[in-house]
């Protein structure tokens, strides 16, 4: 009798361990959804702005003149 109390008492804390992680998967499963969805709007919307040119094309980091750029030491905070 008391090997199957023991066996209920097992079979409850697994039961509610594999309760606990369908709810986790579930969460995970609606999340990814979620992101997936916004993920493609944002694909979309890139997309349209591409098209109509509203994006440069990034600059050729090798094509930037270093010494061309504005050093102000006197913007820098010291602590």
């Amino acid at each position: 009798m008391a090997s199957i109390t023991q066996l209920q008492k097992d079979f409850g804390r697994f039961k509610e361990d594999f309760d606990l992680v369908g709810t986790h998967v579930g969460r995970a499963q609606s999340k990814f959804g979620e992101a997936e969805k916004r993920l493609v709007r944002f694909e979309g919307k890139l997309e349209q702005s591409t098209e109509h040119g509203e994006i440069e094309e990034p600059a050729d980091a090798s094509s930037i003149d270093v010494e061309a750029l504005p050093l102000e030491l006197d913007s820098i905070p010291l602590a």
